[in-house]
């Protein structure tokens, strides 16, 4: 066992000060100062006692000590501490009653006046900028300065945003306060822009919620539509709560927003939740018949769950084409790659359900038995024809075949809402109430320019332009005509670039489109791009169809245009006519103009 040796420091006297050998100071005792108070008034209880003092504002709450009298609360002067007026309430033990005691001596502290902070009519100022959407320092500091008021710094206005932000939204902690601030949106509508609460689901129990708001003009938009368009969104919420937008399309093409709703979640009892409230706030039975959306599972599960099985499913297109584009990166050969691409693109315009099922097994005849594109072709198979084959033109003929209308409301949101930034959920609900409000009253008919539903497409001039053009071009084939009954005329309408049309093309044509009796693929493209079929109504030629990728995409043609044009249906303007003033400059520099009174 190892033996510790015990080392012995000493310190000669001639290191140790002189306070060393001084006596230990005494502790100085606290002067304790015996206040006088008087008896004041009676309260009910403490609640009403500290109702009063609050409404009094002279005096804030210290501390509470129990003595043999009773629990007493000191309080003490709310501008300064070391002020001699006093106060403490006194709850009695043999009852609820609260007696009051104040000392005699008044106030005897400097009033303070607050200086720091924007205050006067610089505080003023920067009220009205904040609420007329200038939020930046720079910008604010600028405006301030025109008007000669004292210029604050960029501290200043960073805490007088953060104050009136907390008081305008204040920040939301729980399911209660969430609750509250939203019963305040109950109220009854002043007006068909105010936004309102259409419906809410909180479940304190399982810690979910649901709501959605609108406004009363937006909500009766929602019975023009046939189609509902929905999807979701992050990066908007501080809490990262989805954000849910729900909206229709017109005839135009035109997406209108119905309303914007907030969830814990975006799974199918989410979507269904959502659902469930914009059914049971419509007056009539609201019906939709087309769903548009992304290939999320959930919204279609969701929909189903409320308004039963009797849809037509839409799936974004523009987001299958960035899938599809993704995974042809991993095909090699670059012709592979366009090839792919343009025959997916030509199912993409299939025009109904029977052309789409031929045009598949014809797709599916003619790579699958290609190595190099088998795990593209498997996927794709998999993937976007036995799960979910809702992406093609002919799917929902008359509606939109993508989601962007949507989505372009989304980045509308992030841009001029939240101004790229996640806010608490309190404030967010503050500034879709806005944008909801906003939207609203750009729809409102008494408005010059206000945005209409529109229940036809509309015909705009560089339509009209190519319908004149189509028909004043003298190398185009001619068209040929077929009248099927009094009121339908199909006409025959050579593509670009291809001969004239006899009776022979069209019976083939005919033929194949009626029994779908393609051998190859090849054979398929052919016949769809050799030329175009058009139903004319000669009672209402805007009801007509075109079979054209524009027709299919637009609603609207050349072709059609020009025929209505031919047939004194429609009338195009003059303003649209592209006629070229005189003759074409000649190539090379100009000459200088002559002198005067020489003939050129």
């Amino acid at each position: 066992m190892t033996e510790f040796e015990t080392t012995i420091l000493n310190i000669s006297d001639t290191e140790s000060s002189d306070e060393d050998n001084l006596p230990p100071r005494k502790k100085a005792k606290f002067k304790r100062n015996f206040l006088d108070y008087f008896k004041g008034a009676i309260y009910e209880n403490l609640t009403i006692a500290e109702e009063i003092l609050k409404a009094e504002g002279e005096f804030r709450f210290k501390s509470a000590n129990q003595t043999e009298c009773g629990m007493k609360h000191f309080y003490k002067c709310k501008v300064s501490s070391k002020c001699s007026a006093k106060l403490y309430l006194l709850l009695a033990e043999d009852g609820q009653d609260v007696i009051r005691y104040q000392t005699n001596t008044a106030h005897d502290h400097l009033q303070k006046n607050k200086t720091s902070g924007v205050q006067g009519p610089t505080r003023q100022l920067m009220v009205k900028l904040l609420k007329n959407g200038i939020s930046g320092p720079s910008q604010i500091q600028a405006s301030i300065r025109d008007s000669g008021l004292p210029i604050p710094n960029r501290k200043q206005i960073s805490n007088a945003k953060a104050y009136l932000k907390s008081i305008e939204a204040p920040r939301i902690v729980s399911l209660g306060d969430l609750e509250k601030q939203l019963s305040a949106l109950l109220t009854e509508p002043t007006s068909q822009d105010q936004t309102i609460l259409v419906g809410k689901i909180i479940d304190f129990e399982k810690k979910t919620f649901h709501f959605m708001l609108s406004t009363p003009r937006l909500m009766q938009v929602l019975t023009f539509g046939d189609c509902l368009h929905a999807d979701g969104t992050y990066k908007l919420v501080w809490e990262n709560f989805p954000v849910l937008v729900l909206g229709t399309s017109d005839k135009n093409r035109n997406f209108h927003p119905i309303s914007i709703a907030v969830s814990t979640g975006e799974t199918e009892q989410d979507y269904g939740n959502i659902f469930r409230i914009l059914a049971s706030s419509c007056g009539t039975k609201y019906e939709p018949k087309v769903l548009i959306a992304d290939s999320a599972e959930a919204i279609t599960n969701g929909f189903e769950s409320v308004f039963g099985s009797n849809f037509v499913r839409v799936y974004c297109w523009y987001h299958v084409s960035a899938k599809i584009k993704d995974r042809l990166k991993q095909i090699e050969c670059p012709e592979t790659r366009r090839e792919l691409k343009s025959d997916i693109d030509l199912l993409q315009l299939a025009e109904d359900k029977l052309d789409f099922d031929a045009a598949v097994h014809l797709f599916r005849q003619k790579w699958s038995g290609v190595d190099a594109v088998k795990n593209f072709v498997g996927y794709f198979i998999g993937e976007y024809i036995d799960q979910r084959c809702g992406w093609y033109e002919g799917t929902a003929p008359g509606f939109p075949s993508t989601n962007n209308g949507l989505e372009s409301i989304n980045g509308l949101i992030k841009r001029q809402g939240t101004l790229r930034k996640r806010l608490p959920l309190g404030e967010f609900v503050n500034c879709i109430s806005k944008l909801l409000s906003g939207w609203s009253s750009e729809r409102d008919p008494q408005l010059p320019d206000y945005k209409r539903f529109r229940l036809e497409p509309v015909i705009t001039i560089a339509a009209m332009t190519d319908a004149y053009n189509w028909l004043k071009d003298t190398s185009r084939p001619s068209t040929r005509q077929k009248k099927i009954n009094d009121t339908i005329i199909k006409f025959f309408v050579p593509a670009k670039g291809t001969r004239s049309l006899d009776e022979k093309d069209i019976a083939n044509y005919i033929q194949l489109t009626e029994k779908k009796s393609w051998r190859k693929f090849e054979t398929y493209r052919k016949t769809k791009e050799k030329l175009w079929v058009i139903e004319y109504d000669i009672i209402n030629w805007m009801q007509s169809r075109c079979n054209c990728p524009m027709f299919k995409k637009q609603h609207i043609c050349k072709h059609l245009i020009g025929l209505a044009a031919n047939r004194k249906d429609f009338n195009i303007s003059d303003a649209c006519k592209n006629v070229p003033i005189g003759i074409k400059r000649r190539p090379g520099r100009p000459k200088q103009c002559k002198q005067a009174l020489i003939v050129e």
